[in-house]
């Protein structure tokens, strides 16, 4: 079997397309998102990059999950772990920042500039919002919108923790039977996670083809039939650019390192979080105020930087403790002691 580049464990470019892609998130929010602040032609192609980069950071995750895992020799055993780590890791931090979007609604009612649309949520929606249950309740809504990749992420690592064993099968046809459940999962539930597992199992095929779980040739057949069932399935264009654009970067520049982008791509969870409280409030505030063109973009600017040092502060505050308690746990006793302070790009 022809055997795939040997990466590092922590592999540097993953920051930098996590860096990349929440800034092009972003942007695309505080352009595209505020009503009525940019009349532009351009607008529909912003975003669909922002679209884009939703599409490769679910690529990423469907990459890096199983390649931790890989790397811990998990086995289904250590599911519990696993889930109540990724849960201390992701869960402190958003309950925070569902306090603070839940006080931001309550600021915005208080303005003269208030929509009606935004109302305080109640104890069963923010006991939906905790448990990602959102999407399985019809009516119901998140209380900034953005936060739905949560949802796909937190169903992702349930999937992964119980089909890792054997997308990872030593035995091919194990693996075969996988690789078509995933078009049938999709074709007859058609939901949630489902709608975006190929992206997922195109990082997924990726990870096992760099750890010589699978040849070059599987490889390439496996994903090539992924890209080929999103295109017959009838999935947007856009899509299926985001599931492969992270190929070429793991496979040709796995060990490209900007510090800046390290920077942000390490606090990109809290830029996430926070973008849609804080410069989305900067931005939709300028918005009834400057109406020149060239102020507008000043004030995307403004926001932006303002996202950042928020972001900033947070991630000192609350995602960085939270992932430090996380790292304590470690899944099995081969990563305890292999690497008792674990780390990667988890």
């Amino acid at each position: 079997m022809e055997k795939a580049p040997k990466l590092q464990k922590n592999i540097s470019v993953i920051n930098a397309y996590r860096a990349i892609g929440i800034l092009i998130v972003v942007f695309s929010h505080y352009t595209v998102n505020i009503t009525g602040f940019f009349d532009s032609p351009i607008l529909p192609y912003i975003h669909e990059t922002g679209k884009l980069a939703i599409i490769v950071f679910f690529t990423v995750s469907g990459f890096v999950i199983p390649w931790w895992l890989q790397h811990a020799k998990y086995g289904i055993k250590d599911y519990g772990r696993f889930v109540a780590r990724r849960m201390i890791r992701i869960e402190p931090p958003f309950i925070i920042a569902l306090f603070l979007a839940i006080a931001y609604t309550y600021v915005r009612m208080l303005s003269p500039y208030y929509n009606g649309v935004e109302t305080i949520p109640s104890v069963k929606q923010v006991l939906l919002q905790l448990g990602y249950l959102v999407p399985f309740f019809p009516g119901e809504q998140w209380v900034r919108g953005s936060y739905w990749t949560l949802a796909i992420e937190c169903q992702w690592y349930l999937f992964m923790g119980l089909t890792f064993p054997l997308f990872f099968n030593t035995r091919l046809w194990v693996r075969i039977v996988m690789y078509v459940f995933v078009p049938v999962c999709t074709i007859f539930i058609g939901k949630q996670l489902f709608v975006y597992l190929p992206v997922l199992i195109i990082g997924t095929l990726l990870c096992s083809y760099m750890t010589n779980t699978i040849s070059k040739k599987e490889y390439i057949l496996a994903t090539i039939g992924m890209v080929a069932f999103e295109l017959i399935y009838g999935v947007e264009i856009i899509q299926v650019i985001g599931s492969v654009v992270i190929i070429p970067m793991l496979l040709f520049f796995s060990d490209f390192k900007n510090k800046y982008l390290t920077f942000l791509g390490n606090m990109s969870y809290s830029i996430y979080l926070m973008h849609s409280l804080t410069g989305v409030a900067l931005v939709n505030y300028c918005s009834h105020i400057f109406t020149n063109p060239f102020m507008k973009i000043l004030v995307v600017i403004a926001g932006v930087l303002f996202t950042l040092i928020t972001s900033y502060v947070f991630y000192l505050l609350v995602e960085k403790p939270a992932h430090k308690i996380s790292l304590k746990i470690a899944i099995n006793e081969h990563e305890l002691k292999s690497n008792p302070k674990t780390k990667g790009n988890v």
